[in-house]
């Protein structure tokens, strides 16, 4: 792993790169906000419903708040899927390919043509960032195919993100803004987004 190093008076420490937030990371960046919009998310889902769920860490949020009643649930997320088979009455699909160790999900061309295959009635995703008048932006280049596969065979798609995602960019566009049916965000959601929003046909839901 590389990183920089900065002098100092004696010596010299490893300072901070531009590298991704490991996965734990992520999940513990505001916690509380997350789990109020996995809560809300994991209310969506009825009785013998097929749901998708990416591997980001508020739809394993989402996953492990899901409720234990008969429906089918899709993921490449390993972390996901475990969170799911706690779940007695989940039929769980764990969605193959290759790992991308980092975030515990699986990739390439195996995970897309896996998804492809089948169809959802609904699907969570969650992002690194939101650009209004794009989409969601993602800084792992191989998980933007996995999740686009995931919102292409789903019949409605949620998005799952909280307010500082409005403050950010990253590297790539992920889903363009015309294929989110709603999003799940917190009151501290920048209000001129979320009007922008609705005015896209984008439905809202505060967590």
């Amino acid at each position: 792993e590389m990183g920089v190093l900065v002098r100092v008076h004696g010596g010299a420490v490893r300072g901070k790169t531009d590298a991704q937030p490991s996965f734990d990371e992520r999940r513990d960046e505001n916690r509380q906000e997350k789990a109020r919009i996995a809560a809300k998310a994991a209310s969506l889902i009825q009785p013998n419903m097929v749901v998708s769920f990416d591997a980001g860490t508020t739809s394993l949020m989402t996953a492990e708040l899901a409720p234990d009643f008969p429906f089918t649930a899709i993921t490449a997320g390993i972390m996901t899927a475990n969170a799911l088979c706690r779940r007695a009455g989940v039929n769980v699909i764990q969605v193959g390919g290759a790992l991308h160790k980092s975030s515990y999900t699986a990739t390439g061309f195996m995970a897309v043509e896996g998804i492809q295959s089948l169809n959802a009635d609904l699907c969570f995703i969650s992002t690194r960032a939101i650009d209004l008048n794009q989409g969601t932006m993602e800084p792992i280049l191989p998980l933007i195919e996995v999740k686009r596969a995931l919102v292409s065979v789903a019949k409605k798609v949620v998005l799952l993100a909280d307010h500082t995602k409005f403050a950010t960019t990253s590297l790539s566009l992920g889903v363009p803004m015309g294929e989110i049916d709603t999003l799940i965000t917190d009151e501290a959601a920048p209000q001129d987004a979320l009007a922008q929003l609705r005015r896209q046909g984008v439905e809202i839901i505060l967590a």
